[in-house]
């Protein structure tokens, strides 16, 4: 017998029956993270929740939250002369106050670079000696350690026409604002519910596992990350310009890695 799935309309309407008999009073929730709130809207689940649930869009992905009084410094900064701007793409069509984006000063002449990774902003650097490179840092928590650990490498390449300008945010933060807020009234966060010893425990415990993702992998950090969960299997679409680096520290783990070449995410 097939195991059921949010797929099986039989199980998503028992689901919401349960819903529906365990509330009594009306709720609000908010998602946090940009993946779920592309996962609720491609489903339809506001369609689908009792007249007495509401959901609300949470801070989304860091490139959604970036203000654009950021924008316009990062607008201004690609003006100098000898700067080359780093950013993902994601970040090139983000308004700043007068709806001016980077796309529009690439246009305008500025040097804007779209890069794949923080370490694809090094080798810019080392490719223009005359230039300073900047790498716009955005994200969250998770974000921020990938890009202290490409500061460090161009110190260690002696590459000194590398800069950071770092944007990133934290998450407990924005949470909390969401709460004081009165106007809010949120009853509840989509988000981690385990302790950290709970999550290193069920970690520690994994083997064989599969993972599947529905955007490629951009370099092989990923991958090592992965078989430190329990990852011996991984299905992805494959197409980034580093799929030669990820492929090896597959191989390296001695993991089995699958090209789909089906990308289904995209901002």
């Amino acid at each position: 017998m097939p195991t059921p799935t949010l797929h099986d309309p039989a199980l998503c309407q028992a689901l919401l029956r349960r819903l529906e008999d365990l509330l009594d009073r009306p709720m609000r929730f908010m998602e946090v993270c940009g993946t779920h709130t592309v996962s609720i809207f491609r489903g339809g689940l506001r369609s689908l929740l009792p007249a007495t649930v509401t959901h609300l869009t949470g801070p989304g992905c860091p490139v959604c939250v970036t203000h654009d009084r950021e924008v316009a410094a990062f607008l201004r900064l690609a003006e100098e002369p000898g700067v080359i701007i780093a950013t993902f793409g994601d970040l090139m069509r983000v308004p700043g106050p007068d709806g001016r984006s980077l796309k529009h000063a690439q246009a305008e002449g500025a040097r804007v670079s779209v890069v794949y990774s923080p370490l694809d902003a090094l080798t810019l650097a080392a490719e223009h000696p005359d230039a300073t490179v900047v790498f716009l840092g955005v994200g969250f928590e998770t974000t921020a350690p990938a890009v202290a650990a490409t500061v460090l490498a161009a110190e260690a390449r002696g590459l000194d026409n590398f800069a950071l300008f770092s944007c990133h945010k934290l998450v407990p933060p924005a949470l909390a604002a969401l709460l004081a807020d009165a106007d809010n009234a949120i009853d509840a966060f989509i988000a981690g519910v385990l302790t950290q010893k709970e999550k290193a425990d069920w970690i520690a415990k994994l083997e064989g596992v599969t993972l599947g993702s529905d955007a490629f992998f951009p370099f092989g950090d990923n991958v090592e990350r992965a078989h430190q969960s329990g990852v011996v299997y991984i299905a992805q679409p494959g197409g980034s310009i580093r799929d030669d680096q990820v492929i090896e520290t597959a191989d390296k783990f001695g993991m089995v890695m699958a090209f789909t070449g089906m990308r289904l995410f995209h901002h």
